[in-house]
């Protein structure tokens, strides 16, 4: 990132506390002051510093993770509404998925009950943090959930769809045989093909670069650092959170 000194004091300058994602700090800090940027289309630096395997890959980007959660709101409450959509798709199946039902010592009774009175007091408890507090409530989370409860619905559906819809009759018209298998592969491969081939040909990678094999090994380097990014930016989500009420 190339500015002027000038320009880069008015927009605030470092950041002590960031290690990492500056840049994209920065970039922040000029589309809310509405200077205009430009961002190059053609690389013409060559990056040296990159890590050696993909184990040191992983690590470096579970570290950046955190340091862009602290600047990255709107992902921060994107993964929020993911883990409670989640919560809500795993939870009131707990029992249903444990051999043995009531035998098993997993089971929990009124497991559902008990989820959804401790997400009312959570909701409640935050509502009453903030009402304490003179700040405006935040409804990012609300937002993002609602985007994200169409894909909740879509594979809830189809987890249940053999049950509801063909009572679990092999010969029944609307059975599919293996559909959450068929769902979750199809779902994976989108998302590997994406980080794969449209990704990196949107950042003008040279077709000649990937195929016939190569974006294979891109896609996993790609998903894996993907992953690996999610716990740092979920633990930098709960810090800033915290470090915001304190």
């Amino acid at each position: 990132t190339l500015m002027k000194k000038q320009l880069f004091v008015s927009a605030g300058g470092f950041e002590e506390n960031l290690r990492m994602a500056e840049d994209l700090l920065w970039m922040k800090r000029l589309q809310k002051e509405r200077i205009e940027f430009v961002s190059v289309t053609t690389p013409f630096l060559e990056y040296d510093g990159l890590p050696e395997s993909l184990f040191s890959a992983c690590q470096k980007f579970m570290k950046a993770g955190y340091y862009a959660s602290f600047i990255m709101g709107d992902f921060k409450n994107l993964l929020f509404s993911a883990l409670l959509v989640a919560f809500m798709l795993v939870i009131p199946r707990w029992n249903f998925m444990l051999e043995g039902w009531d035998a098993s010592p997993f089971y929990i009774p009124n497991v559902t009950k008990i989820f959804f009175i401790i997400l009312i007091l959570i909701l409640l408890i935050w509502r009453l943090v903030y009402f304490l507090i003179p700040r405006k409530l935040p409804d990012n989370l609300f937002i993002s959930t609602f985007k994200l409860s169409i894909l909740g619905i879509i594979t809830f559906s189809v987890y249940q769809w053999n049950a509801s819809m063909a009572l679990w009759v092999e010969d029944a018209i609307l059975y599919i045989p293996h559909i959450t298998k068929t769902y979750l592969g199809l779902l994976l491969g989108s998302v590997f093909i994406y980080r794969g081939l449209i990704k990196p040909k949107n950042n003008n990678t040279p077709r000649d670069e990937l195929l016939p094999t190569n974006w294979i090994f891109v896609g996993i380097v790609g998903l894996s650092m993907d992953i690996a990014k999610i716990p740092g930016t979920i633990y930098g989500a709960i810090v800033g959170s915290v470090k915001q009420l304190v």
